[in-house]
């Protein structure tokens, strides 16, 4: 056991890694697991894990082979690129920067010769098979190497750039690999964890250089997505560190398009977001190089993402026609839309009111409007089956918690039969709670299916509905209009779908109420007595949460 006077953080082992190295329970237990030399048993795969040991030695073989190669009579032309960009050699060795020669196969023999088979390195990414079937080649050439690594620090592919000739692309990434999943991984971010906990906030930049540039000009906390637009999983795994996030992407049209649809994904995970303009350069690389403390300026100048948004669409618009100020506000509703807290809608709302010179009231029915005409467009049903209040009330597009509210609602009155007399379902929806969900017509719903459950009466889910008014029905009979497709075909799939999304509701319940828990335990008059009952609560949440990782 362990215990942090600082904090006031205390656990197990569990514990203990899943704070200190960033870890679901999940990877600690694999972890632990490999350190202890225990086999584990259950749903791990241990012939999947075997193989993916084996691409992870293979990789870092390979990066150590690239960063010699670096060195070598072969890697000048690298050497002086690098010179050429101003970065020194201890961001070289920082990095593991390397050089992969202008050979077809100077790296699959290399390998061979260490002994490691060729179909493995295909699957690695690091060789492609010839069209004849018969032997492969690098698939690396005449590139600088800059290795990309995962959260834990491990070498899971590569990103090369081409150093001479026009006919390749700038820049290659490994491909979709049983290690590399490119919208899942971020450049740099291993190295950035620590000083973006510190600093509070993560820096967010286009390019690999950019990374490596920033970090040489003593800005630690920085990451790049690899050539892809920022996914809802690279969001997450920046999410464990915190959830600000500064935009710095290049001032060109395609960066301030990049910059525009990474917002909407940030807002739709609740980021707190930031965009930075840089001044008299490029991209955040040639900034530091040509003027770093302008570039430091311009950082901590950062307009907040909304405010970013209205000056982009006050340049773009004529704010003095009515044509133009209707232009600015559709431009503006899709990341409205997209924010989870309607106090932070209602507020972007008030704020663009004031920017427009128009009722809030207006805004909000043309927002309604709005996005009734764009889910028309995608043949999806307009956003939550809208409770409004008053003409007042805020309309928006659900967010994930409650897009996942409605699928497992709908998933239950879908279920055939066999699914709902089978023992395993009742098991599963028995531990359902309806404090899991947000939406007051759900929790209703499901604390009449868990009290069923327990006295053993799903047969037929639409039974006994009258504690629904009139209008709730209108709403659960609209919700439940959904194609599963394949999903409830069988019984095995469909009871494996509802474990997964009630294993999430669960999660997500439990991780909000550990937030608030803790936000309870930070309160200065708390007693000796209501402390402990807090610690207790706490540590029964943990092990839910651990139960639910290790067999979701």
């Amino acid at each position: 056991l362990w215990y942090c006077v600082g904090c006031q953080k205390g656990g197990d082992i569990f514990n203990f890694l899943m704070e200190k190295e960033n870890l679901t329970f999940g990877e600690a237990l694999q972890l632990l697991a490999k350190r202890s030399n225990i086999q584990l048993s259950g749903r791990y795969d241990s012939q999947a894990a075997e193989k993916k040991e084996q691409l992870f030695l293979i990789l870092s073989v390979v990066n150590e082979y690239y960063v010699q190669q670096l060195d070598s009579e072969s890697g000048i032309t690298a050497r002086k690129y690098i010179e050429g960009r101003g970065l020194t050699p201890e961001m070289v060795d920082l990095f593991s920067l390397g050089f992969a020669s202008d050979s077809w196969d100077a790296t699959l023999n290399y390998l061979k010769k260490r002994g490691f088979h060729q179909d493995d390195l295909i699957s690695a990414g690091l060789a492609i098979s010839k069209r004849s079937g018969r032997g492969a080649y690098d698939r690396f050439r005449n590139r600088l190497m800059f290795p990309v690594k995962d959260h834990l620090g491990r070498v899971v592919g590569f990103s090369g750039r081409l150093l001479s000739g026009e006919k390749e692309a700038k820049y290659i990434n490994t491909p979709e690999t049983p290690l590399f999943k490119k919208g899942k991984l971020l450049y740099g971010y291993s190295q950035a964890d620590d000083a973006a906990r510190k600093r509070g906030y993560m820096i967010l930049v286009e390019g690999n250089l950019d990374v490596v540039s920033l970090v040489q000009a003593g800005i630690p906390n920085v990451v790049a997505p690899l050539g892809t637009g920022l996914s809802s999983d690279q969001l997450k795994l920046l999410n464990r560190i915190s959830n600000r996030l500064l935009i710095a992407f290049d001032q060109d049209e395609a960066g301030q398009q990049a910059t525009k649809r990474a917002l909407l994904e940030a807002a739709r995970e609740g980021f707190e977001t930031k965009v930075t303009t840089i001044t008299g350069a490029k991209d955040p690389d040639e900034a530091v190089q040509n003027n770093r403390s302008q570039f430091i300026t311009d950082l901590k100048n950062a307009k907040p993402a909304f405010d970013f948004l209205i000056a982009e669409a006050q340049q773009q618009y004529d704010n003095n026609s009515a044509f133009g100020r209707k232009k600015m506000a559709e431009a503006l509703f899709p990341f409205i839309s997209q924010q989870p807290d309607n106090v932070v809608k209602e507020r972007y709302l008030e704020q663009l009111s004031s920017e427009l010179g128009s009722r809030s009231s207006s805004l909000r029915k043309d927002l309604l409007a709005w996005q009734q005409e764009t889910q028309s467009r995608s043949n999806s049903p307009v956003s939550d089956e809208v409770h409004q209040q008053s003409t007042d009330a805020v309309v928006v597009e659900k967010n994930r918690q409650e897009r996942l509210e409605d699928y497992f609602v709908a998933l239950l009155f879908n279920l055939p039969d066999m699914v709902l007399s089978h023992p395993k379902f009742t098991e599963t929806i028995s531990q359902l709670t309806h404090d899991a969900f947000i939406q007051s017509l759900h929790q209703k719903i499901i604390s009449n299916i868990t009290e069923r459950a327990e006295q053993d009466e799903l047969a037929v889910l639409t039974d006994n509905m009258e504690f629904l008014s009139d209008e709730e029905v209108k709403v659960l009979d609209a919700l439940v209009m959904r194609d599963f497709g394949d999903i409830l075909q069988t019984e095995k799939v469909a009871l494996r779908e509802i474990q997964r999304v009630q294993a999430e509701l669960l999660q997500r319940h439990y991780r909000r109420l550990m937030k608030k828990y803790m936000r309870q335990k930070q309160s200065a008059d708390l007693d000796a007595i209501k402390r402990e009952e807090l610690n207790n609560a706490l540590r029964e949440i943990t092990t839910k949460l651990r139960e639910l990782e290790t067999t979701g």
